[in-house]
């Protein structure tokens, strides 16, 4: 389980634009924590994961420990259709994309 002395969680939300959700915090599961944050978000446009990947690295980099493991979990409810800068691309999830490969 996470420990709010020590762990630290941020979202970042992606779907046709994409940014930061809940900056990289202590607050878990109180008012306006992470826990909440996350049930707030919900599906809509397209799939912007290179966008969601780039803003949870952002929020890492500006929120750091040095003493601290880095950890970057990426949830998605569908395939990468758009590049982080707004680029559409085909949504096959059998090709290997512009898109599936600026996410990964």
């Amino acid at each position: 389980s996470l420990d709010p002395s020590l762990d630290q969680v941020g979202i970042s939300g992606f779907q046709t634009t994409y940014g930061t959700a809940h900056p990289m915090d202590n607050n878990l599961t109180g008012p306006g924590g992470a826990t909440s944050t996350l049930n707030l978000l919900q599906a809509a446009g397209s799939t912007n994961t290179a966008g969601g990947v780039l803003a949870g690295y952002n929020d890492i980099q500006a929120h750091r420990r040095s003493n601290a493991v880095q950890i970057m979990i990426v949830l998605s409810d569908g395939v990468a259709n758009v590049q982080s800068n707004g680029v559409a691309c085909d949504a096959n999830p059998l090709v290997a994309t512009d898109c599936t490969r600026e996410a990964i």
